[in-house]
């Protein structure tokens, strides 16, 4: 359990994770690809059209590279596999966000579009072939590279700007106070039923 917790806390400071949910989607979906790998086994030569699926999938989304189609190679990847697929991730690789807090501001704000199309989903997996095609939408005032939240660069260095922390941390704030404002509505409408139950006859 330690272990675990220690992990999940690792990887929301790496990846700029809010919740660990996120961090359990992921995992979700990392457990599905090593299931399907492992019927592809069990179902031998009949499992071939399902096998190629899995690989084809996986190499699209860059999960897995070009030359690695075996079972062994799915049943070899790691949470951090898919965490670097996420748009979050892909978004602070290619410099257009200096912290993955920013990055998640960014896409969540809908700054970002991915292949023509607008993405506000943080979590969302970047298939390969749009990678290149991701940037600031038109429409955002971030596309300009004046923006002083844009990542500049200084002696190969980014420049960390006070306004993006600061924005990151009221957004961090906000969904606080949504959160626990979910959760007292719900422990109130549950305390009525409650009380509901009892004062029936």
């Amino acid at each position: 359990m330690r272990e675990r917790i220690d992990t999940e806390k690792a990887i929301k400071q790496e990846y700029g994770i809010r919740r660990n949910d996120e961090i359990w989607k992921m995992n979700s979906k990392l457990k599905n690809f090593h299931d399907v790998a492992k019927k592809t086994v069990a179902l031998g030569d009949k499992g071939d059209l399902l096998r190629t699926q899995l690989f084809t999938k996986l190499q699209r989304l860059g999960i897995l590279g070009a030359n690695q189609a075996t079972i062994d190679d799915v049943l070899s990847l790691t949470l951090k596999n898919i965490m670097d697929r996420r748009l979050q991730t892909i978004v602070c690789k290619k410099k257009l966000a200096h912290t993955p807090l920013q990055a998640r501001q960014f896409i969540v704000h809908g700054h970002i579009i991915v292949g023509g199309k607008k993405v506000t989903s943080p979590a969302y997996l970047v298939p390969l072939q749009d990678e290149a095609n991701l940037s600031f939408a038109a429409s955002s005032a971030l596309a300009s590279e004046d923006h002083p939240e844009r990542v500049q660069e200084k002696e190969g260095e980014p420049v960390i700007v006070e306004t993006a922390t600061t924005s990151s941390a009221a957004e961090s704030a906000t969904e606080t106070a949504t959160e626990n404002a979910s959760a007292v509505t719900a422990h109130k409408a549950h305390h009525e039923k409650k009380t509901a139950e009892v004062a029936t006859p």
